[in-house]
C-alpha cells in the first residue's frame, strides 16, 4: 500500500516514514502543497494524509487541485485524510465538511491522535 503524508514537519516525515516501513508500507512524504499535487497524481497513491497548514498551499487548496485533476485526466482517486493540529475556524471547518459531503475526504483526525493509530485505523 503507498501511502503519502504531506506536511511541512520534516521530524513528523521522518517518523511517518519509519513507522510506514515497519508495518510494509510504501511511504511518499512532500513538505510543500505544489509539489505534492504532481506527487499524488502521478503515483497512484492509496491514501494521503494532508495538513492543512502547509506554506505555499492550504491543504483545502490542494484537495482541490488533486480531486480536480482526478476528474480531468481520469487517475484513480486515492483516499484523503485530514491531520491538523490547528484549531479549525468556522469557515474551514465549512469547508471540511462540504468536502465530506461530497466525499472528497474520508476523515479529519487531529494531530493529537498519534501516528501509529493513524496508521492502524487506516491501513488495515
Amino acid at each position: 500500500m503507498r501511502i503519502a503524508l504531506i506536511d511541512n514537519d520534516l521530524g513528523l516525515c521522518d517518523l511517518f516514514k519509519e513507522l510506514c516501513r515497519q508495518r510494509g508500507l510504501e511511504p511518499l512524504v512532500e513538505a510543500s502543497g505544489a509539489v505534492a499535487v504532481n506527487t499524488l497524481l502521478h503515483h497512484r497513491v492509496d491514501l494521503a494524509i494532508i495538513d492543512l497548514g502547509l506554506t505555499d498551499l492550504s491543504g483545502i487548496q490542494l484537495i482541490r487541485q488533486v480531486r480536480r485533476n482526478e476528474k480531468t485526466f481520469g487517475f484513480p482517486s486515492a483516499r484523503i485524510i485530514v491531520y491538523t493540529g490547528y484549531d479549525v475556524d468556522s469557515e474551514i471547518w465549512e469547508k471540511i465538511e462540504v468536502m465530506l459531503k461530497r466525499a472528497e475526504i474520508e476523515g479529519v483526525i487531529n494531530k493529537s491522535v498519534p501516528l501509529d493509530e493513524l496508521l492502524d485505523r487506516y491501513c488495515v
